[in-house]
C-alpha cells in the first residue's frame, strides 16, 4: 500500500509601521541623536543646552515605510509505503513513512538597525554647503544616506531606501518513521471469549530547523531578535496490548473485557520513558454498559523544547525595585538596592521609578531547556452508554488528568519577585535578569521550560447522538458537552509555597471555560448534505487573579474583564457527483450571525493582535469559503 499527500498553503499578513526609539537604535555611552545633530530643530537645540544634556532621547513611528507586510508559502509533504497481510490467524503490517513541512516567509518594512545608526549621525557636508551626510566615512562608501526623523513625512526616499530591511525566514521540519506490527483476534481462548492480542516496533526519527535572516539573528531589524533554531531525536518503541475476556452470559453481565497496555521509549535526549494502560469494559445488556480506566502517559519534550534559539520578546511586567529609593522598607524590594545599577541611579535622582514607556521597553528572551526530562501523566475516567434504541444513544464520562513534572515556563513575574525579595541576588531568579547599566531598569528577563510544579484538569464529557429518518432523507443530531470541574495550576514558585492557582474560567491562562458545547444538525438528501453546527461557550474572565483580587479587596471588578457567554454558528453543504461519489463539491459560512469578538483593551492578559482572541472567535467576523474533491 501506498500514500502520498501534498498540501501547499500561501498567506499574506499586515501590520502597523514599526516603532523605534532611542534605546533600540544606540547602544553603549550614547543614549539618543548628539546634540550635533543638524536636523535638531532648534528649540529643543536649545532645551538641550539649558538642561546640560548630550543626547536626545525619542520614539516614533516609522510612518514613512507604511505598513510591515509577512508573505508565506508552506508547503506539507507525506509519502508511505508498506506491506501487510495475513500469516493464519495473525495480521501483520510493516511500512516506512516520511514527512516534511517547510515554511518561507519574507518580511519586509523592518528597520536596518545599524544602517540607522549611522544614518541618524550625521553632519554638514563640506563638500555640498547646505547638504548633510552621514559622520561614519565607512558606512559614507556604502552608501548612508542622512535621515531626518522631525516632522510627518521628513525622511527622505534615498535615506528610507537605506534603512529600510526585508529579512527572509526559512524552515523545515522532518519526520522518519519505520514500523512493524502484528495482532490476532483470538491468541488463546478463554471461557469467556477469545483473547486479543497485538504488539509491535517503531523507530522515529525528527528534525528541525528554523533559520532567521543574519540580521534577525543579530537583532539589528527593529523587532524582535531570534536566534536560529536546529535539533533533532531518535526514539525506539516497543508496544503490546490484549483484550481478556473475563465474564460473559451471565445475570447482570453480559460481557466484562479487562484491556492492558504498554508502551516502552527510548529517547536519544530522555532516555527510557514507559506508559500503561489497564481497564475495564462491562456490558450490563444491549442498552447500558460501563467503562473505566487507569493510565500513564509519558511526553518527551520536543525539539522547540530543548533546543529553540533564544527569541526575543516584549513582556508586561511589573519592576518590584519601581519606587525604590535608599529609605525603602518593602519586603519585596529588599533585594534591589543590592544591585549596582540600580544602586547607582537611585543614589543619583532619589529614586527609580518606570514611566509607560519604560514598561514598554523590557525586554526578554524565550530558550530552549536542554536539560528538559519528560512530562509524566496519570489518568483516570469512569463513565457509561446508554443506547435505548438503535437511532439514539448516549455516553456519560467523568475524566481527571494530572500532569507532574510539567513542562511550563516559570513566568517571568514570579522571576522578578522571586529575585528581589531575597537576601541575596546570587540565585537562579536573579541570573535571567538584565538591567541597563546607566538607569537600572531592566533590559532583559530571560525564561524558558523547564520541569516544575503540576498541571491538574477534570470534568465530564458527555455525547449523544440522534437519527430521524425521513422517508428518503433524515436528520443527524450530535452533541458534544465539555463541563470542566478543576484546571489548576503550581508553577516553580508554587512548588515551594505548596500554593496552587485556579485556571477555571480564566482566559489568560488556560483558556478552559467551565461550559464549552458543540451541536452539529446534518441533513442528508442522496447525494446532499447540509450541516449546521452551533457552538457554546459560556462566561469566562479574561484575567480571574485580577477578578479575585478586585472582589477580595471589595472593589468591583474591571467591567472589560468579564466576557458573556457567547453562541457562535457555522453552515456547510457538500453535493457529491460521479457513479462512486469520487467528486465533490462543497461550501461553508463560518460565524454565520457574524458574531464580533469581545474587546480586550490593551494592558489586560489576553490581549494579542486586534486586542481580541482569534483562537475562539473569528476577527475578521463572517467569512465563507468553498472548494472540491476527487477521489480516484
Amino acid at each position: 500500500f501506498n500514500e502520498t499527500m501534498f498540501a501547499q498553503t500561501k498567506t499574506n499578513a499586515e501590520l502597523e509601521p514599526m516603532y523605534f526609539w532611542d534605546s533600540s537604535i544606540f547602544t553603549g555611552e550614547q543614549w539618543g541623536l548628539d546634540i550635533n545633530n543638524p536636523f535638531i530643530p532648534t528649540d529643543i537645540y536649545n532645551d538641550m543646552i539649558a538642561q546640560g544634556a548630550d543626547t536626545l532621547g525619542f520614539r516614533r513611528r516609522f510612518a514613512e515605510n507604511d505598513t510591515r507586510a509577512a508573505d508565506n508559502t508552506r508547503q506539507t509533504f507525506r509519502f508511505a509505503f508498506g506491506l501487510d497481510g495475513t500469516l493464519g490467524d495473525w495480521e501483520w503490517d510493516a511500512y516506512y513513512a516520511y514527512g516534511s513541512s517547510t515554511q518561507r516567509q519574507k518580511f519586509s518594512g523592518e528597520l536596518n538597525i545599524l544602517n540607522a545608526r549611522f544614518a541618524l549621525t550625521a553632519e554638514p557636508d563640506p563638500d555640498n554647503p547646505g547638504g548633510f551626510r552621514c559622520v561614519d566615512s565607512g558606512a559614507r562608501a556604502l552608501g548612508c544616506v542622512p535621515m531626518n526623523i522631525f516632522g510627518a513625512g521628513s525622511i527622505s526616499d534615498a535615506a528610507l531606501a537605506y534603512v529600510r530591511a526585508d529579512t527572509n525566514l526559512s524552515a523545515t521540519i522532518e519526520q522518519q518513521t519505520l514500523s512493524a506490527n502484528i495482532s490476532t483476534a483470538d491468541l488463546f481462548v478463554m471461557p469467556a471469549g477469545d483473547v486479543g492480542f497485538a504488539m509491535g516496533v517503531e523507530t522515529r526519527r525528527e528534525t528541525s530547523e528554523s533559520l532567521n535572516d543574519p540580521l534577525v539573528v543579530q537583532g539589528l531589524t527593529g523587532g524582535n531578535k531570534i536566534a536560529n533554531t536546529t535539533g533533532g531525536f531518535d526514539v525506539d518503541e516497543f508496544y503490546v496490548e490484549a483484550l481478556v475476556p473475563l465474564l460473559a452470559d451471565i445475570t447482570g453481565v453480559q460481557s466484562l473485557d479487562a484491556e492492558f497496555a504498554y508502551r516502552a521509549a527510548d529517547y536519544s535526549t530522555v532516555g527510557n520513558v514507559d506508559s500503561w494502560k489497564a481497564g475495564l469494559n462491562w456490558s450490563i445488556n444491549d442498552e447500558f454498559r460501563v467503562r473505566t480506566s487507569f493510565a500513564q502517559a509519558t511526553r518527551a519534550p520536543n525539539i522547540n523544547e530543548l533546543f529553540a534559539g533564544a527569541g526575543q520578546t516584549y513582556p508586561g511586567v511589573q519592576d518590584p525595585c519601581d519606587g525604590v529609593t535608599n529609605t525603602s522598607s518593602d519586603p519585596t524590594q529588599s533585594g534591589c538596592l543590592l544591585d549596582p545599577a540600580i544602586k547607582a541611579w537611585v543614589d543619583a535622582n532619589g529614586v527609580l521609578n518606570y514611566t509607560s514607556f519604560d514598561t514598554f521597553n523590557v525586554s526578554g528572551y524565550n530558550l530552549g531547556n536542554p536539560d528538559a526530562k519528560e512530562e509524566t501523566g496519570k489518568t483516570f475516567t469512569a463513565g457509561f452508554v446508554y443506547t435505548p434504541i438503535d437511532s439514539f444513544n448516549v455516553s456519560v464520562d467523568y475524566w481527571k488528568v494530572k500532569v507532574d513534572d510539567a513542562l511550563q515556563f516559570t513566568g517571568r513575574q514570579i522571576i522578578l519577585n522571586s529575585c528581589y525579595s531575597s537576601t541575596s541576588l546570587d540565585n537562579r531568579y536573579c541570573n535571567q535578569i538584565t538591567r541597563f547599566p546607566r538607569t537600572g531598569q531592566i533590559q532583559f528577563i530571560n525564561d524558558g521550560p523547564a520541569n516544575q510544579g503540576f498541571q491538574l484538569k477534570s470534568g465530564i464529557d458527555v455525547k449523544a447522538h440522534y437519527t430521524l429518518d425521513l422517508d428518503s432523507s433524515k436528520l443527524d443530531f450530535d452533541l458534544y458537552w465539555v463541563r470542566m470541574l478543576k484546571s489548576e495550576l503550581q508553577t516553580s514558585e508554587g512548588a515551594l509555597t505548596g500554593e496552587v492557582l485556579d485556571q477555571l474560567s480564566d482566559l489568560s491562562s488556560s483558556g478552559d471555560f467551565e461550559n464549552n458545547a458543540t451541536l452539529n444538525i446534518a441533513y442528508t438528501l442522496d447525494a446532499l448534505s447540509l450541516n449546521l453546527e452551533t457552538k457554546y461557550l459560556s462566561s469566562i474572565y479574561d484575567d480571574l487573579t485580577v477578578h479575585n483580587a478586585r472582589v477580595a479587596s471589595g472593589q468591583p471588578d474591571y467591567e472589560l474583564n468579564s466576557i458573556d457567554a457567547t453562541v457562535l454558528f457555522n453552515f456547510q453543504a457538500r453535493y457529491r457527483l460521479g457513479n462512486e461519489d469520487n467528486y465533490e463539491l462543497y461550501m461553508g459560512i463560518e460565524n454565520l450571525l457574524d458574531e464580533e469578538p469581545p474587546f480586550l483593551p490593551t494592558g489586560t492578559a489576553s490581549t494579542v493582535w486586534g486586542n481580541d482572541t482569534a483562537s475562539l472567535w473569528s476577527p475578521v467576523g463572517r467569512y465563507f469559503y468553498f472548494g472540491a474533491k476527487a477521489h480516484f
